[in-house]
Order: C-alpha cells, then sequence, then structure tokens
C-alpha cells in the first residue's frame, strides 16, 4: 500500500516538473517571433515610406503644373494688352513693336491706368519673352524709365516655340512674315513650352488685333 503511494506521489511530482519546463518558451521560439516581428515592421516602414515618397511626388507634380498654369496666365494677360506701337530709331527710322528676335519675343503692352499721375494715359510696358539658362524670362520696362526688371516664370524649360496666326489664316515661325507685316500684330499665337519634366505644352492665345 505503502508503495503504490509513493508511486502516485512520484509520478506526480514529475507532472508537476514537466508542466513547469513547458509553461516557458524555448530560445529557438524567441529568436523565430522576433524575426517574424521584424520582417513585419521592416514591411510596414518600407510601406510607409513609399506613401511619403508618392505624397511628395504628387504635391511636387502638382506645384509645378501650377506654376505652368501661372506662366501661360501671365503671358496670356500680356498678350490681351499688345498695343501696336511704332518704335523710333535714331531719331527717325522707325520699326514694328512687335516682333521675334534671337530667340525671343518682343513686343508693346498696356501698362498701368496713370501712374502717379504723370500720363494723360495708361503707360506703355515693353515686354521680351524668352529662355536664359533653361528659364522662361520675362523682362519688362516701363516707358520713360531706363530700369528693366526680370521676372523667372518657369524652370526646366527646354525651349519657347511659337506659331504666329494672322488676318488670312496664314501661319509663320517667325514675324514679322514679310516686310509688309512689320507694324502688323498677329491674329492669334500659338505657343509651345517643352519641359523637362512634363515635355510639351501648347496654348493658343489671341491678340486684340486692330490690323
Amino acid at each position: 500500500m505503502s508503495c503504490t503511494i509513493r508511486k502516485d506521489i512520484l509520478v506526480k511530482k514529475n507532472k508537476e516538473t514537466q508542466n513547469q519546463y513547458q509553461i516557458g518558451y524555448t530560445l529557438i521560439e524567441v529568436l523565430a517571433a522576433l524575426f517574424i516581428f521584424v520582417i513585419l515592421v521592416s514591411m510596414i516602414s518600407f510601406s510607409f515610406m513609399r506613401m511619403l515618397k508618392n505624397t511628395e511626388i504628387i504635391k511636387a507634380n502638382e506645384e509645378r503644373l501650377v506654376d505652368v498654369q501661372m506662366a501661360l496666365v501671365t503671358m496670356q494677360f500680356d498678350l490681351s494688352q499688345v498695343v501696336n506701337k511704332p518704335i523710333i530709331i535714331n531719331n527717325h527710322d522707325s520699326q514694328g513693336s512687335f516682333y521675334t528676335r534671337n530667340n525671343s519675343l518682343h513686343f508693346y503692352k498696356m501698362g498701368n491706368i496713370n501712374p502717379e499721375e504723370r500720363f494723360n494715359r495708361s503707360s506703355i510696358e515693353e515686354i521680351e519673352y524668352k529662355i536664359i539658362d533653361g528659364n522662361l524670362v520675362k523682362r519688362s520696362k516701363e516707358d520713360n524709365t531706363s530700369k528693366t526688371t526680370n521676372q523667372i516664370l518657369l524652370h526646366n524649360v527646354t525651349s519657347l516655340e511659337w506659331r504666329f496666326i494672322d488676318t488670312r489664316f496664314s501661319n509663320y515661325s517667325l514675324w514679322p512674315p514679310t516686310q509688309d507685316w512689320e507694324f502688323k500684330i498677329p491674329l492669334a499665337i500659338k505657343f509651345t513650352l517643352n519641359l523637362q519634366d512634363l515635355g510639351s505644352i501648347e496654348k493658343m492665345v489671341e491678340l486684340a488685333n486692330d490690323n
């Protein structure tokens, strides 16, 4: 009887000892769990960084498109106020004020209305658009002043091309196309901005034509 009781006690102690060992985790199990955790964290971090990068790219593209749109609006606004004003050269010769030369577009437009009460009319502003070091630059100078203002409208511009359309709906790459049109302005201009990142963007602008 006593032997049976002792055997039961020993079996019970062995089971308790085995249960104590089974409660903990082995080193391999811990390392495997850590490995899985590291992989999950890496995947989440990669996805998060990718999402941030995509957000930055989208934001940069949106800002770029806004800059392009503002440049086109500025050009359209200036051309909508073109003034056909002959330019006096050497006190007697004259030439038309709307012309292209050395990859630049030159014209005069209406400026401010009676600025500082200097005139009994709106001021006249001399405008030139050209590409300088990959930038679309607007040069402007108000009449009776010698100061020229340079404004960079757009960066990373490969080239600026234009086609001039006259009242007969013929189009030309240069203006004036002939000497007969030297003192006239075109009916419309088709601009093509070639950008390094966005490719080609076209814009048609109609001029206030009194020819």
